[in-house]
């Protein structure tokens, strides 16, 4: 008579040994979903390039605008990242999705906090603000008056004018981030 091999409920076969996996108690993690519209191309402003990226795995970079390293889809190494050696060995391109979505959510809360009437706004206008954010830090009232009048206005195309963030290049001229900023409008769905 053959044996019977029986498997007990929740028992999870273990991942081959090529998988790179995550795991929480028994269950390996679901992929992270797609990105939305505004994630892919604000994931594609920060590294269209995909800059670090190799074999699966995201590396810390030099970041163009200095400072600390940078990696995966724009992340900012903090100085707490870079004492605890936390993305020394890099990480996989599932966790860099999910830090991505963190800070996002994190630069959500920025404009939050800058912005008192940010969660009325309509969501084009969330995700230009939080492009910003990711983009310069912040988005306080009193730096962006008139993209902020605009927005309350429901005026696209003054929006679109005055969205457009800039970076100091290595000879100290300060360079708009024109394409950055239509890629992102085109993607809120500006007008």
């Amino acid at each position: 008579m053959a044996q019977l091999s029986m498997k007990r409920v929740g028992d999870v076969p273990a991942p081959a040994k090529q998988m790179k996996m995550k795991r929480v108690g028994d269950v390996p993690q679901a992929k992270p979903a797609p990105f939305n519209s505004f994630e892919a191309i604000l994931a594609e402003v920060e590294n269209a390039q995909r800059v670090g990226f190799s074999d699966g795995m995201w590396s810390p970079h030099d970041s163009p605008e200095g400072g600390t390293d940078t990696i995966g889809y724009g992340h900012k190494l903090t100085a707490e990242d870079v004492s605890s050696g936390r993305f020394k060995d890099g990480i996989s391109d599932e966790d860099a999705i999910a830090l991505f979505r963190e800070d996002i959510e994190k630069h959500r809360d920025i404009v939050r906090k800058d912005v008192k009437d940010f969660d009325q706004m309509p969501q084009k206008y969330q995700d230009v603000l939080t492009n910003i954010a990711f983009n310069v830090g912040s988005v306080k009232e009193n730096k962006w008056p008139s993209l902020l009048k605009a927005m309350r206005a429901g005026d696209d195309s003054i929006v679109r004018k005055e969205m457009v963030t800039s970076f100091v290049d290595p000879k100290g001229v300060r360079q708009p981030l024109k394409t950055r900023a239509k890629k992102i409008a085109d993607a809120a769905g500006l007008e």
